[in-house]
């Protein structure tokens, strides 16, 4: 089973959204897929159950762990992908993502903000692999080219695919998403940082 764990410090960078949408890329594959929400928030546990509740369910499952069911919780061989949301700002939840994964995405957005936070999230990686995802991105705009430049100039791993702004990924929460945006792109990304 491969562990992908989403991660940033910094709250409303879209890190649940990735997670989901990787989610669906994956399962779109026929893979069997689990999502692992560790935020206390749980929006991707009410995402999963509003899709019930609607009668469509999602085409993967989505738990609830902390960091002391985490590990139990990925040993089971059930799924071939597990995807690990994790909260802003909590240290011992972080860690344990990071620990448990086999690769880490740090989604993050555009700005200095955002790319302060990054950083700070990047320094805690030890040896896992991991690349920055850039979302909510206005495409042509100079914050982007901006955020790309510090990226790219600073040495930090990121992926090619920028995920754009879009009201579909903002109405997406209690749905299947149809139209992935580009996460299926990060997906065939990520595959190849998981063999």
């Amino acid at each position: 089973m491969a562990v992908v764990a989403v991660v940033n410090t910094k709250g409303g960078v879209g890190k649940t959204t990735t997670s989901m949408y990787l989610a669906a890329a994956a399962a779109r594959e026929g893979l069997r897929v689990r999502v692992v929400d560790m935020d206390m928030q749980g929006t991707a546990s009410d995402w999963f159950l509003l899709a019930e509740e609607d009668g469509e369910g999602l085409p993967f499952e989505v738990v609830t762990m902390n960091v002391a069911s985490l590990k139990r919780g990925l040993a089971d061989r059930g799924v071939d992908v597990a995807i690990i949301d994790t909260p802003p700002g909590q240290g011992a939840v972080i860690d344990a993502a990071i620990d448990a994964a086999d690769f880490v995405v740090v989604a993050s957005g555009v700005g200095s903000a955002d790319m302060w936070r990054t950083v700070a999230t990047a320094e805690v990686m030890g040896g896992v692999p991991w690349k920055v995802l850039v979302v909510r991105a206005e495409k042509n705009t100079v914050a982007l080219r901006e955020t790309l430049s510090y990226l790219d100039e600073g040495g930090v791993p990121r992926f090619d695919t920028v995920i754009p702004t879009r009201q579909e990924i903002v109405r997406a929460p209690g749905t299947i998403p149809e139209e992935l945006h580009g996460y299926e792109q990060v997906w065939n990304e990520l595959k190849g940082e998981l063999k």
